[in-house]
């Protein structure tokens, strides 16, 4: 069996030895989902839009005019769960039971972070 990472995925090769077939399997898992900001909610506490959105929308509490703190959760829904696919090369249908078991076993990387990265890319990967 041979394991690597690749472009953000985690793939696994197994050869059989008996007939030298090679199934090849990808799991790649994407980032939570961030929640949606009520801006309405927002206004209704007294936050003015602008900047003290874009730290509620990114899950930091902020200051008002007047010295009250609002906490995110007070006006942002919560996210989601980022979904997770396999993709499974395989010589013979017998081979997705072995893949199946093998895939519960193994504890999946963190999913990569929703927020760009400093370098302006997308999301962290692994």
């Amino acid at each position: 069996e041979e394991r690597g990472e690749e472009g953000g995925a985690r793939n696994s090769r197994r050869h059989d030895p008996s007939g030298g077939a090679c199934a090849v399997s990808y799991v790649m898992r994407f980032p939570a989902v961030q929640g949606k900001l009520d801006a309405a909610k927002a206004r209704a506490l007294g936050v003015p839009p602008g900047p003290l959105f874009a730290k509620l929308k990114a899950g930091e509490a902020v200051q008002i005019p007047g010295g009250r703190v609002v906490e995110a959760s007070e006006c942002v829904e919560e996210g989601a769960e980022g979904g997770v696919v396999a993709v499974l090369a395989c010589p013979d249908p017998r081979y997705t039971a072995s893949f199946c078991e093998s895939l519960a076993r193994q504890t999946l990387p963190p999913a990569p972070s929703a927020k760009p990265s400093p370098g302006g890319g997308g999301g962290g990967g692994w």
